[in-house]
């Protein structure tokens, strides 16, 4: 499969597509004033990003946190050779 990005013009990544015939369906992203993630849209749909006022994610609203309060967010991403 290969993936097709874009870019704006401060070469943030507004969107990946795949050819793979529609099976794996796009993801767009936006971004605000100072190039901090907005919002994700993929297959499942769109994801919004706040921050407070140090400009540190706070919360994704669309997402359920466990644990009350408390703010625990890990991203991880494996890549292989070729990929």
């Amino acid at each position: 499969m290969v993936k097709t990005y874009a870019y704006n013009t401060r070469n943030l990544v507004t969107g990946v597509s795949y050819n793979d015939n529609g099976a794996t369906p796009p993801v767009s992203y936006t971004y605000d004033e100072y190039g901090s993630r907005a919002t994700m849209e993929d297959g499942e749909g769109q994801t919004t990003y706040v921050y407070n006022g140090f400009r540190q994610l706070e919360r994704t609203p669309d997402v359920p946190w466990i644990g009350g309060d408390d703010l625990h967010a890990e991203a991880t991403r494996t890549i292989s050779a070729g990929s």
